[in-house]
């Protein structure tokens, strides 16, 4: 039966992290020949080695990369479950650590978080914006309670749970000749130089999968990494192209229309991603509850966002990812 203490796993951790055994027993206030006490110990206790040491470096093997991840996230839990318990048993009532797309940390989560902050004063809520290939790097290493994301997550240690549409447009120049256009379809998109996503990003991602499903090819004249950027070069005239209203929201341009997709609807899904089978914190929880009610509730009033057939039509492709 394994003995694997608490110890031991916080002193693998420390001379994972400082990259050798003397900066790490400093920092664990512990002797040099203790610390190595204790990894001999862990490393017989789970039958293989976790570091490679030589007389300059101390590395960590595959197994102790894989040992790395997992037990920074059952610590990190464990911090977590007892930093609650002891929050609410002072009164206090913690801190959620939340990952955002940009486009919904611009766009919502200023008044989400107001309104949050207003009826939760002692919770602090700490916001990570970034893409959501980093969200959901940040997600599998614990580093976040849960984030605020689109499409389903990639990896099955990750729950994805729905709650709104968000819906793409194109967007063109001032006096475009699509602004002469009644509705735009997604056929659109091909007659006029397009200005488009990088493919590694999931954004394009959705655009080229609804595509495929339809049987139109896309063939971008431009790509780019910054949603600025392809703003700013469709309002010098370069082309059109293709985002969520969220995002053309948050970005905006004087020179530049925008107009929903239809015929069908083009949407994706934007909600909540957590690590599976974990429970949230308290204060983790309670921001987590206001998220789902401000989304469902509070966004789509004279957004268009939570439109799912609008101007008559039922077809509607949502796309994952």
């Amino acid at each position: 039966m394994m003995s694997i203490t608490l110890r031991r796993i916080r002193s693998f951790i420390a001379v994972a992290e400082f990259g050798g055994f003397r900066k790490a027993a400093e920092a664990l206030a512990i002797s040099q020949p203790a610390l190595s006490g204790h990894i001999h110990e862990l490393e017989e206790e789970v039958g293989v080695a976790l570091f490679r040491r030589t007389t300059r470096q101390v590395q960590l093997t595959d197994n102790g990369k894989t040992f790395l991840a997992r037990v920074k996230r059952t610590l990190s839990d464990l911090d977590a479950s007892i930093s609650d318990l002891r929050d609410q048993a002072t009164n206090q009532r913690g801190q959620a650590t939340v990952a955002c797309v940009p486009a919904i940390a611009s766009a919502v989560f200023p008044a989400l978080l107001r309104s949050f902050k207003q009826d939760n004063p002692d919770i602090n809520i700490q916001l990570y914006d970034e893409r959501t290939e980093l969200i959901e790097k940040r997600l599998l290493q614990g580093e976040v309670d849960f984030a605020i994301a689109p499409g389903r997550a990639n990896s099955s240690e990750l729950c994805f749970e729905p709650i709104m549409d968000d819906p793409f447009c194109i967007v063109f120049p001032k006096g475009h000749p699509l602004s002469q256009s009644a509705s735009l379809s997604l056929a659109d998109l091909t007659r006029f130089p397009l200005i488009a996503m990088r493919p590694d990003l999931s954004m394009r991602k959705i655009l080229d999968s609804a595509a495929d499903q339809l049987g139109i090819k896309l063939q971008p004249a431009y790509e780019v990494f910054n949603h600025d950027t392809l703003i700013g070069m469709v309002a010098a005239g370069l082309g059109i192209g293709a985002m969520p209203f969220l995002t053309i929201s948050m970005v905006g341009h004087a020179g530049v229309s925008s107009r929903q997709i239809v015929d069908p609807v083009v949407a994706r899904k934007i909600g909540i991603v957590t690590r599976r089978g974990e429970t949230l914190t308290h204060a983790a929880d309670a921001f987590a509850k206001r998220v789902r009610s401000y989304l469902s509730q509070h966004v789509a009033e004279g957004s268009a966002i939570d439109v799912a057939s609008p101007q008559g039509t039922s077809n509607v492709i949502r796309i994952s990812r």
